[in-house]
């Protein structure tokens, strides 16, 4: 699965970029091992490391050597609390950041509680903070529906919607579907923030405008999300053992260009001989 690809919120010139991603093929990163045994992350409850609430996992269900990513979800265990994040620590500039990553939501399973098994769909997401941990945009997919019968039963899909700083939540008519690749993209630049996702490429695009953000601040951690869903009546439900697979987790910074500072020297050369 470790495809990179250049994305529409990608559009500067090459060598003007610099990323740091973050994957979970080292092979000290082992299968069903907790997320938080890799550097750099954290969560908001622990839990015992043979029923992690976050962890390391195959991409896909077939497995394979170097493809793993990190999951959260209720595969294994769920929260004492109605919800649970995982976080990676990031120090960075707000404007000219872009924060990319490859996810898959895999559905929960058919089955009677007693055997383990937990039907009932959560709602997971995304988030970025600042490192004094306001929020400054966020994205979260909701189950269109609950079924007592994942497996064959009532169609697997959750409608995106996000939120910035100062704003209200907006939600999309976008759903995205069980064990399908999405990549997700949120740019900053001054005051705005562009959201992208889709199937393979990010293909819906929106922009918002953050309000109330401190100038001076830095983007301080990224973190993946997962609570409860709620009936009708907003009632919490039972955890499912749905849970999210992500990788790729991307960092993008900008910096000058070899052809900029080019520039920048011919400037001073021009200048120099006009002087002279």
């Amino acid at each position: 699965m470790k495809l990179l690809k250049y994305s529409l919120l990608a559009l500067a010139p090459i060598g003007s970029l610099s990323a740091a991603i973050t994957t979970f093929d080292a092979t000290e990163y082992a299968v069903n091992s907790p997320l938080t045994t890799v550097p750099g992350w954290t969560a908001t409850e622990t839990a015992p490391a043979n029923q992690p609430l976050s962890w390391i996992t195959p991409w896909s269900s077939n497995g394979g050597v170097g493809n793993k990513a990190g999951a959260i979800g209720g595969y294994y265990n769920s929260p004492v609390a109605d919800s649970y994040s995982v976080s990676s620590a990031v120090s960075q500039a707000i404007s000219g950041t872009s924060i990319s990553f490859d996810m898959a939501i895999q559905d929960s399973t058919n089955g009677n509680v007693d055997d383990g098994y937990y039907t009932n769909r959560d709602v997971f997401g995304f988030s970025v903070s600042t490192s004094t941990g306001d929020v400054l945009a966020s994205l979260t997919f909701t189950p269109t529906a609950q079924t007592t019968t994942p497996e064959g039963g009532t169609a697997a899909s959750w409608l995106v919607s996000y939120t910035v700083a100062g704003g209200t939540t907006q939600m999309t008519s976008i759903p995205m579907y069980e064990d399908v690749q999405y990549l997700v993209e949120l740019s900053f630049s001054g005051s705005e923030v562009t959201i992208g996702f889709g199937a393979g490429e990010a293909t819906n695009v929106f922009t918002a405008t953050m309000t109330g953000v401190d100038s001076s601040a830095e983007i301080g951690s990224v973190s993946f999300d997962w609570e409860k869903s709620v009936d009708d009546l907003g009632v919490a439900l039972d955890f499912g053992d749905n849970f999210v697979r992500f990788d790729n987790l991307a960092v993008t910074i900008p910096e000058p260009s070899s052809a900029l500072l080019m520039g920048v020297a011919s400037l001073g050369l021009l200048r120099r001989r006009r002087t002279n």
